[in-house]
């Protein structure tokens, strides 16, 4: 399953207003680095955000990434998953529940009223 452009452009524009809202500055490195999460269904854990979001900003650190997500979670613009080993972030805010393979760790988002 692949994020629509329409369903990109919302959570991008929840992302811009939730910032706003919280007197946070919308920077391009945290535009870029959400964008990567809102972009994906896998469910991506910091570090392959971190190298999705390095192709385009090659300045941005891995501390950077991890203390945007931790500022994004806290703000409540993207939710967190334990999946095996590690964090994983979510950047969809639509309800949703997720099935997590017990044998390779795959997460899927599952929707259901």
């Amino acid at each position: 399953m692949t994020v629509t452009r329409k369903e990109l452009d919302q959570r991008m524009d929840r992302f811009r207003d939730g910032l706003r809202d919280a007197g946070v500055k919308v920077t391009h490195q945290r535009v870029e680095i959400f964008r990567e999460l809102a972009k994906s269904t896998a469910h991506p854990d910091a570090d392959h955000i971190f190298r999705g979001v390095r192709r385009r900003v090659p300045s941005v650190s891995l501390d950077t990434v991890y203390r945007t997500l931790w500022l994004l979670l806290a703000l409540g613009l993207v939710s967190t998953l334990g999946a095996r080993d590690r964090v994983r972030f979510d950047g969809n805010s639509k309800p949703h529940h997720h099935f997590v393979c017990q044998k390779c760790g795959t997460t899927s988002a599952f929707y259901d009223d």
